[in-house]
């Protein structure tokens, strides 16, 4: 039988002089700004009753978790995360205390890990809780605090923001296995980018991807989810991608007469006269300039929101002018 009394446990590691002085001194800057923006730190138990973090909405899966047993027989778990049991001290020791409640932590948590994943199962985890007070004033003193804490430990850092309620929402939408939204949820969470791009390419999430590129990155986006998976004129993406889908039928069937689209003379092309036909032929001939001035402004929302213009006299054009026609120079002029 293999002893292993000189190693530790996969996912740990010792901490010698260098590094044990670098989380010294990092927990003295988080004590101190923690102190300076108010916050109470509170330490919970490494040990929780597996029960805590098994509430429906916390999403802690059993292998996620070490879980072990007590003397008399309940299931016990190492805190896998710090803000559940912070939520349980708030709704019992800390229940009559007036609100808000300003609270913040510096502790390990432990997460059993995937074999072989190259992830820490002992994490350090610093954070604050600021609970009892709502809107843009909490999250911005929260956001500022973390960029605070950020420039005082290293000069190289980039802030993330999420919603664990967005993105269950988004992930509620999606029409796929339950596995693969605990693969996404898994990706995010672990950063494993070139994972996730490579699952989201499998999915069919044109609407979110749509819908979230036609805005520019300093506006307001209210993503109306009803909406990007309604099949209707009123969904950008089912609009641009009915205007594709018209475009193929077009070819399909002429091709199934053998006409095929060929070069033009400049006397065909002069019978496109139509309104509508000259609005699109302007806009598609502005496609170059608008990748110029994306790639210029750094402005990805320009060609998305080129491309539903362009849909739009596209299906303008369609309904206008008929491509086939008995007119073969006209014909292919539109083609």
């Amino acid at each position: 039988m293999r002893k292993y009394y000189k190693l530790t446990p996969e996912g740990t590691r010792d901490l010698l002089f260098e590094d044990s002085a670098a989380i010294n001194t990092v927990s003295g800057i988080l004590s101190d700004i923690f102190r300076e923006k108010g916050y109470h730190q509170v330490i919970t138990p490494t040990l929780e009753f597996y029960d805590t973090f098994t509430l429906e909405g916390f999403g802690y899966l059993s292998e996620e978790m070490f879980i072990s047993t007590d003397k008399k027989g309940r299931l016990l778990a190492l805190r896998p995360d710090s803000t559940i049991p912070i939520a349980r001290i708030v709704a019992t020791r800390l229940k009559d205390e007036a609100l808000p409640l300003k609270l913040c932590y510096n502790q390990p948590i432990y997460r059993n890990n995937k074999s072989l994943s190259g992830r820490t199962d002992e994490i350090r985890q610093a954070g604050m809780e600021l609970i009892g007070a709502s809107g843009k004033r909490a999250d911005i003193e929260l956001i500022v605090s973390a960029v605070e804490i950020l420039k005082r430990v290293t000069p190289f850092f980039r802030l993330e923001l999420g919603h664990a309620i967005f993105l269950k929402s988004i992930l509620n939408r999606l029409d796929v296995e339950e596995y693969k939204k605990d693969l996404i949820r898994d990706y995010i969470e672990s950063k494993n980018y070139s994972a996730l791009i490579t699952l989201l390419d499998e999915i069919p999430i044109d609407a979110a991807r749509f819908f979230f590129n036609l805005r520019e990155a300093n506006t307001h986006l209210d993503f109306d989810l009803d909406l990007a998976v309604e099949k209707s004129s009123q969904n950008p993406v089912y609009y641009v991608q009915y205007a594709h889908a018209r475009i193929c039928n077009i070819v399909k069937k002429l091709a199934e007469e053998n006409i095929q689209p060929r070069d033009c003379t400049a006397q065909e092309l002069a019978k496109l006269t139509a309104p509508e036909e000259i609005e699109l032929i302007i806009k598609l001939a502005s496609f170059e300039d608008e990748i110029i001035c994306a790639a210029k402004d750094y402005y990805p929302s320009r060609i998305t929101k080129y491309v539903y213009d362009t849909a739009a006299l596209f299906h303008k054009f369609y309904n206008a002018c008929k491509v086939k026609s008995e007119d073969e120079s006209l014909m292919q002029a539109r083609l």
